[in-house]
C-alpha cells in the first residue's frame, strides 16, 4: 500500500511546532507534528490521513516511526552541542491493543543517546476513561525510562468546560 512505501522512503516528516513560554519569552519545547511529503501530491496534512490510519491500524507504525525520528533529531542536537528543548510526540490509543507495546519505545531509547526529559509522550485525554490501571502503569514506565508525559487534547472530553 501507498502508506507503507511512504514510510519506507521517509516521506513522513516531523515538523516541530514551538511551545512558547510567555513569562520567560522563550521557546520551552516543541511538538512533533507529522506531515506527509508525497513525491507526487506534495505536502499532505494530518487531517487527510490520520483518521484513515487510526481506522486501519497503521497509526501504530507511524507513531513508532515518528518517535524514532525525534530520537534521531535529539541525538543529533546532543552530538552537535546544541541546546536541547523537550519535544513531545503523540501516542495513539491503538497502541493499547498490542501487549507490551512500550517495549519497542524502550528499545529505541536505548539505541540513541537521549538526555533524560528531552522527550515528552502526549497521551490523549480519552485514554484516561478506558483502563486507568493500565494507563497508570504506562505513565510509570514512561517516567522510569526518563521521559515525561502530558495529556493531549485536555479539556476536549470529560474535563471540558462543556461537561
Amino acid at each position: 500500500m501507498k502508506m507503507h512505501k511512504a514510510l519506507e522512503r521517509g516521506d513522513f516528516v516531523p515538523f516541530l511546532q514551538p511551545k512558547y513560554e510567555l513569562k520567560e519569552e522563550s521557546v520551552a519545547g516543541a511538538e512533533a507534528l507529522v506531515r506527509w511529503l508525497d513525491p507526487e501530491e506534495g505536502m499532505i496534512y494530518p487531517d487527510e490521513f490520520i483518521p484513515l490510519f487510526e481506522n486501519n491500524g497503521f497509526i501504530v507504525e507511524l507513531d513508532l516511526y515518528m518517535f524514532e525520528e525525534v530520537c534521531k533529531l535529539i541525538e543529533r542536537w546532543h552530538r552537535e552541542g546544541r541546546q536541547i528543548i523537550p519535544v513531545s510526540v503523540n501516542l495513539s490509543r491503538s497502541h493499547f491493543e498490542i501487549p507490551n507495546f512500550f517495549d519497542y519505545y524502550e528499545y529505541v531509547l536505548k539505541k540513541y543517546d537521549i538526555p533524560p526529559k528531552s522527550i515528552e509522550i502526549e497521551l490523549t485525554e480519552s485514554l484516561f476513561y478506558n483502563d486507568f490501571e493500565l494507563l497508570s502503569d504506562l505513565v510509570n514506565k514512561i517516567h522510569k525510562v526518563g521521559l515525561s508525559c502530558s495529556i493531549d487534547d485536555f479539556g476536549s472530553g470529560y474535563s471540558s468546560l462543556n461537561m
